[in-house]
């Protein structure tokens, strides 16, 4: 899209659960409001064009049977050891949509408390710099264009337990998309980066997906017995935010409606030392219960905080629970019957 077609990106990293527990591993292109700054009207539908030479390689639809609504989507690649995705295209541009007839390969699931059907097709078809892909945007609830993208040869990501990322090589290749762009965009780009109010000032300025660090609370948790990486729902990620990386998050799946703790995410300023708001990466001893006063997402600052107790039961597992202090205090603090438990 057109610089000028776009109000902020938002890097890597977004939690947003249920559907996006895990750090996400796109980026969200922001379009332009019908007023500018004005959140409540409508996005403006704009033009998508091939940033390079491309070759799409496989075209999808993505029905909304809840709210009955439809986009697009692409992957593409412009060599062999590099692939990227356009997600939420509102409409495709003639040449790819007359390649995206049946048959199609179609499967319906469920994620963020929604039903969709999926239907996608491979395909081969070759784009110039600037040829149309689609349009995006256009609505209040067509707000971005998502952008990911992963290069074989980059060095792979890390996380605290290898063998269930390790079929997923795109995941473990994930790269910035800003990275490959001309010099000259790519800065004007990476201007864009924040959330509109805020921007992203710590490197890496494009964000972060893999956080997890072995041994300590930081990354991304699974609930026990659940085998493959999507999807997110019911599980657990305490990583920090994409937009201010010096916050922790808890982005908090469905799994821990038990204890009360509704999935959303929870933010909290780290601490170095004790055991009230500890860093993630910081708690590593095992049996201990650590407290964190969290605040949900779009709280006010006078709003009371929630309190979550966490502890290692093991290296790669962990339980966590919401209490129903109004604070941590001081401790020592003890869960109850209605923990929630994690494993990596």
């Amino acid at each position: 899209m057109a610089p000028s077609d776009l109000g902020h990106i938002i890097p890597l990293g977004n939690m947003a659960p249920p559907a996006h527990t895990f750090p996400t591993r796109h980026l969200y292109l922001h379009i332009r409001r019908e007023v500018a700054g004005d959140y409540f009207t409508p996005s403006v539908e704009v033009p998508v064009a091939a940033p390079g030479r491309i070759w799409v390689t496989r075209i999808g639809s993505s029905e909304n049977l809840t709210r009955d609504v439809v986009d697009y989507k692409i992957n593409f690649s412009p060599c062999a050891e590099h692939s990227a995705y356009f997600i939420h295209l509102t409409t495709l541009a003639p040449s790819l949509l007359k390649k995206f007839v049946r048959p199609l390969d179609c499967h319906e699931y469920s994620t963020g408390g929604e039903r969709y059907r999926l239907s996608e097709k491979s395909v081969d078809v070759q784009l110039e710099a600037g040829d149309p892909v689609g349009t995006a945007g256009g609505g209040q609830d067509r707000n971005a264009l998502d952008l990911g993208t992963s290069d074989l040869r980059a060095p792979e990501l890390l996380y605290a337990n290898a063998d269930r990322w390790s079929y997923d090589t795109e995941q473990l290749h994930v790269v910035c998309p800003l990275d490959y762009f001309a010099p000259a965009v790519r800065r004007r780009l990476r201007a864009l980066l924040g959330d509109g109010a805020t921007k992203r000032r710590k490197k890496p300025r494009c964000g972060q997906v893999a956080q997890d660090v072995a041994g300590t609370l930081q990354g991304i948790w699974f609930v026990p017995g659940f085998n493959g990486l999507a999807p997110e729902d019911r599980q657990l990620s305490m990583a920090h935010d994409n937009i201010v990386p010096t916050e922790g998050v808890f982005s908090v799946g469905t799994s821990m409606a038990r204890s009360g703790l509704a999935s959303d995410t929870y933010s909290f300023k780290p601490a170095r030392t004790g055991a009230v708001n500890r860093d993630f990466d910081r708690v590593t001893k095992i049996g201990k219960v650590y407290c964190y006063e969290v605040r949900e997402r779009f709280a006010r600052p006078s709003d009371p905080v929630t309190v979550v107790l966490a502890k290692l039961t093991g290296t790669s597992t962990v339980q966590l629970e919401r209490s129903d202090r109004l604070s941590c205090g001081s401790g020592p603090w003890q869960l109850g019957s209605s923990f929630t438990e994690f494993e990596r």
